[in-house]
This record gives C-alpha cells, structure tokens and sequence, in this order.
C-alpha cells in the first residue's frame, strides 16, 4: 500500500515535470503565476522527499501521502489553469498547492522515529551488557545446587552385596 502511494506521488511530479519540459504550460508573461506555480513546485519536491525520507526510517506516512496528494492535485490544476491562460487563477490553486506543513511533519516524524530507534538500541545494549551476566550468575548458583544435589544422591548410595558370587 504504501509503495503504490508514494508511486503514485512519484508518478504526479514526473507528469509535471514533463510538461513544463515539453512546454505545454504557456504563461502570458506576467510571471506572477508562474512564480506561484514554481514555489509550489518546488514545496510539493521536498515535501515528497520528507515523506520518502520518513517512509525510508519505518514512520507510516499514508497520511501525509494522502495530503501530499492532495497538493498535487491542486498543482495539477493550476498547472492546467496556467495552460489555459488563466495566470492569476493559477498563482492561487498554486498558493493552496504549497505543501510545507506535509514536509516539516514528515521531518519531525521522522526525527522521533530515529531518536526512538537510538533509545531502543541504547536500551538492548544496556539489557544485554546487564543481562548476560546476571543470567550466568544465576546459573552458576543452579549448577552449584544442582552439583551438591547430585554428589549427596551418589554418595548415599550403597553397594549390594551378593553372597553367590565365586572367586
């Protein structure tokens, strides 16, 4: 699930980068648009690499990979909006499209999911480093018991003596 999202996020900026490659989006030249739709662009790009980063340490990203999608869409559309002439229109579906909030959650989540992996390896070497040794203490007592159980058994022991036995 989470690899058919983030693909489906990778596939959404690819199509926008091919088309300001192919050079489908046409401005009017008043560049108020197109600065708008740039800065989305470019909010959109390091948002989806926040959360590809946070998806890459272990954090569930499908909900800011919904509301990545979202952004896109509105970029999408104000890509459309550009393409067809509709400049100022464009710079506000673009000014919605922003996606930074996407990009500084996926950076925290991801930053507690590293801080929460390097208290859980700090605490099994700790655990280790302590567990170990009280482990082999412990049976060192359990075989020192079980040593003395088995000696007084043994010893106690008595031969049988037969009387039929010849020399």
């Amino acid at each position: 699930m989470r690899v058919l999202a983030v693909f489906l996020v990778l596939l959404c900026l690819c199509s926008l980068d091919a088309w300001s490659v192919c050079g489908v989006v046409l401005g009017d030249g008043s560049g108020d648009g197109l600065v708008g739709v740039g800065v989305a662009e470019d909010a959109v790009s390091s948002a989806f690499e926040a959360v590809l980063e946070a998806g890459g340490v272990g954090v569930d990203v499908s909900g800011l990979v919904l509301e990545l999608n979202g952004a896109v869409e509105l970029l999408v559309e104000a890509r459309v909006l550009l393409g067809d002439g509709l400049v100022d229109e464009a710079g506000e579906a673009a000014g919605l499209a922003v996606a930074g909030g996407v990009r500084d959650e996926a950076l925290v989540l991801r930053d507690e999911a590293l801080t929460r992996r390097e208290v859980l390896f700090r605490a099994s070497v700790l655990g280790g480093a302590v567990g170990v040794p009280v482990f082999l203490v412990l049976m060192w007592f359990a075989w020192r018991r079980f040593k003395g159980y088995y000696v007084r058994r043994v010893l106690g022991l008595k031969p049988e003596v037969s009387g039929d036995v010849e020399a």
